[in-house]
This record gives structure tokens, C-alpha cells and sequence, in this order.
């Protein structure tokens, strides 16, 4: 997300920043990412939502997906699942990125 902009530069902020919060969607299910840095986010889900390792993951603030589910944690003791969700680029070896307007 941009964070500041000016004439020639801007500053960019990781939509994963360690401690960042961003509303998602994932399936029908609505989600709280919550960044975890590198990448890397979680959330937590009802247990009988439809979610899956691979299903992609959209941010409607940013009107586009945001990540992919790596992982998911369910245990029949708790009502939520645990979902861990990852960029699918790594972010060093990116070089370049473009920034559009909506």
C-alpha cells in the first residue's frame, strides 16, 4: 500500500507488515489478516468455513487478491481455524513494482 507520495518518490508499506491488520476474503469468508512480516499473515475463521490449502485471497480494500493459503491449523476442541496465508512472490528477489490507480 502506498503510505506517502510525492512528485518523484513514494513510500510503500507492505500490506504484511509485521502488526498490520487487513480485512480479507477468502472463499465466502470474511477475515482479519493480521501481518506477520516477511509475507507472511494469519487470521482465524469459524471451523466450518469452506477454506482450503491454495484458495487465493482478496483484500476488497485493495480490490485485488492479497496471498494464497499456505497452511491451515483446526482442532475439533476450538471453534476457529487458524489460517496462514503467504504472498505467492518472495519480496527480495522482486526488482520492480509498478503502483496503479484504481
Amino acid at each position: 500500500a502506498v503510505s506517502e507520495s510525492g512528485n518523484h518518490t513514494a513510500l510503500v508499506t507492505q500490506v504484511f507488515a509485521p502488526g498490520s491488520s487487513t480485512e480479507a476474503v477468502v472463499g465466502e469468508t470474511r477475515i482479519v489478516l493480521i501481518g506477520s512480516g516477511g509475507g507472511n499473515a494469519r487470521a482465524k475463521a469459524p471451523r466450518e468455513s469452506k477454506i482450503s490449502v491454495g484458495d487465493v485471497v482478496r483484500a476488497p480494500r485493495y480490490n485485488a487478491p492479497v496471498g494464497v493459503v499456505e497452511h491451515i491449523v483446526s482442532e475439533t476442541t476450538s471453534a476457529d481455524q487458524e489460517i496462514f496465508v503467504r504472498i505467492p512472490a518472495n519480496l527480495q528477489t522482486l526488482s520492480t513494482v509498478y503502483v496503479t490507480g484504481k
